[in-house]
């Protein structure tokens, strides 16, 4: 569901993470500049502070963003989760465990990645809804 959902999103600029991430990356004078203005630009929409202080303040529902990062939150979540499950004299639930899994294998990877999404729709709606 969370990859359909990404195409849909994906096949109308005005829902592309990739114009987003080459929005900020225009405003730098070189290519330690441009990095730091994604980072930034990655950061605003994610964690909203170093360690995810105000953690998704500034959601954004992106193509491209829902599948490289949202998703990918999920799948922790729910391997986590199966993991508990299989072995119920391990303890229950620790959310504090969970974020600091999320924010190490996740978030604060995903920040520093500079893998260039698409800026303008790959296929239309249209498309991707018959697909559907």
């Amino acid at each position: 569901i969370i990859d359909d959902y990404d195409a849909l999103l994906s096949s109308d600029a005005s829902f592309l993470f990739g114009r987003w991430q080459g929005w900020a990356r225009q405003w730098g004078n070189g290519t330690a500049a441009q990095a730091q203005l994604e980072f930034n630009a990655r950061n605003l929409i994610t964690l909203w502070g170093p360690t995810g202080q105000i953690r998704d303040y500034a959601k954004k529902e992106w193509g491209g963003l829902v599948r490289s990062f949202y998703k990918q939150r999920y799948l922790l979540l729910f391997r986590m989760a199966q993991e508990k499950l299989e072995d119920p004299q391990g303890g229950g639930w620790n959310q504090g465990q969970y974020e600091d899994a999320v924010l190490r294998q996740v978030e604060l990877p995903w920040q520093r990645d500079t893998t260039t999404f698409p800026s303008t729709p790959e296929h239309s709606a249209v498309e991707v809804s018959k697909a559907l």
